[in-house]
């Protein structure tokens, strides 16, 4: 690994960037952050070729342990043998739900006065989920129907049409903020967060240009995180319930 860094170093120095770079995100950063980051990438690197995988956490984290990708972005689970793991950032959790939903845009929702809540989960492999779970099993919820989809755009497409909901981060919901097709709901009563980490290999190093974008995704990120905790002081008040 030390070796590999000199070797990227020296690199540096001649002020090359022709190189090739392979990296993972998922659906959380694909939506909102990526193309801002590239944007800005391609005009720091313009002649590196680049590479974007866009896929859950699970194989995200395998294809780091196989070497394939020089990073990726996942919420934090256990450690893995063989992977480097860096905290980043941590984002909160809210409800989205279609514009024909009774609520006002961004008024914080109680999951527990929720009556046939039908809620759309990530699947099992997704890291997120099993916080989802452990959410809705400590506050008492019993969702009338679950769905599992592991497709992002099929999961807001199926929320701004219908009566089902799903929780996302803040960082995904970002394009909803100004509630056009879909309302964005704070969780009142209990915070639900996610931890972003980025992973690479433990023996291969992350290329100058590789570290570049990381840092380039990582301020964007925070960026709209930092957006996100404002939008519940814009919320009307929570009426009384009986």
């Amino acid at each position: 690994r030390e070796l590999s860094d000199i070797e990227y170093k020296f690199g540096d120095l001649e002020d090359d960037d022709a190189g090739e770079l392979n990296i993972g995100l998922m659906p959380t950063f694909t939506r909102a952050i990526l193309a801002p980051s590239l944007v800005r990438f391609s005009t720091l690197r313009p002649h590196t070729r680049l590479k974007v995988i866009e896929a859950y956490s699970g194989f995200l984290t395998e294809e780091i342990g196989h070497q394939r990708l020089d990073f990726a972005i996942v919420p934090a689970n256990a450690n893995v043998h063989g992977i480097t793991t860096q905290y980043l950032a941590t984002d909160t959790e809210f409800l989205l739900t279609s514009v024909d939903t009774d609520r006002p845009h961004l008024q914080p929702v109680d999951l527990r006065q929720e009556q046939g809540l039908r809620i759309v989960v990530p699947g099992t492999t997704n890291a997120r989920r099993n916080k989802i779970d452990t959410y809705l099993a400590t506050l008492g919820v019993t969702p009338q129907r679950i769905m599992e989809l592991d497709a992002m755009m099929g999961t807001l497409d199926l929320v701004a049409s219908s009566d089902w909901v799903t929780i996302l981060p803040g960082v995904l919901c970002a394009p909803d903020r100004a509630g056009r097709e879909r309302k964005i709901h704070p969780l009142s009563g209990l915070a639900l967060t996610v931890d972003y980490v980025l992973i690479e290999s433990s023996t291969k190093p992350m290329p100058p240009a590789a570290r570049m974008l990381a840092q380039i995704i990582e301020a964007e990120m925070k960026a709209l995180i930092l957006e996100a905790s404002d939008w519940s002081k814009c919320a009307d008040p929570v009426p009384e319930r009986a």
